[in-house]
C-alpha cells in the first residue's frame, strides 16, 4: 500500500462518503403568475353585464373561478427551494468507494481537492509528507459530519504524517 494510500485511508477510511446530486428545487413562480393572470381576467368579468349576480353566467363563473382560486392558495403556500448542488448519503465508507477507483479516478480527486505528497532529503534521509490543500473541499466530499472536532483531529494528525 503506497504512503498516500495508508494515510488517507487511516485517516478517513471509516467515514461515509457522500455523493453530489443535483436538486432541480422547486418554483411555481411562473404558474403561479400564469393562475394570477387568470384570475384577473376571470374577476374583471364579476359584476358587468351578463355576469351581475344571480344569473347563471355568474354561478358558470364562480364555478369557474374556484379552481384557479384553490391552485393559488395552493401555490402561495408552497416554499420556494432553489436549485443546486446537493450533497446525499451513499451509505458507502471513503475506505469503500478509494478501492474501487483506478489511479486515473483517484488522480483526479486526489487533484480536485487539492492533496498532495510531498518528500524532503536533505541528509539523505527521505522524510514524505502529505499536504491537505482545499480543506473546504475535503470537508464537502467527506462530509465529516457535525463533529468539527473530530475533522480538526483527522485533519491534523494527517498532516503530521
Amino acid at each position: 500500500m503506497s504512503f498516500l494510500t495508508e494515510n488517507l485511508l487511516n485517516d478517513f477510511g471509516h467515514i461515509d462518503r457522500p455523493e453530489r446530486v443535483w436538486d432541480s428545487g422547486s418554483d411555481h413562480s411562473s404558474e403561479l403568475a400564469e393562475v394570477n393572470d387568470m384570475l384577473t381576467d376571470l374577476t374583471g368579468l364579476l359584476g358587468s353585464g351578463d355576469y351581475r349576480a344571480g344569473t347563471p353566467q355568474r354561478l358558470a363563473l364562480n364555478q369557474r373561478i374556484s379552481g384557479p382560486a384553490a391552485r393559488q392558495s395552493e401555490l402561495s403556500a408552497a416554499t420556494v427551494k432553489p436549485a443546486g448542488w446537493t450533497w446525499q448519503p451513499t451509505n458507502e465508507k471513503f475506505s469503500e468507494w478509494w478501492e474501487r477507483q483506478d489511479t486515473e479516478a483517484r488522480n483526479v480527486w486526489l487533484r480536485s481537492i487539492g492533496i498532495r505528497v510531498t518528500f524532503d532529503n536533505p541528509n539523505g534521509v527521505v522524510t514524505w509528507g502529505v499536504e491537505f490543500g482545499y480543506m473546504e473541499r475535503i470537508e464537502d466530499h467527506l462530509r465529516f459530519g457535525e463533529s468539527t472536532t473530530e475533522a480538526a483531529s483527522l485533519l491534523t494528525r494527517a498532516s503530521r504524517a
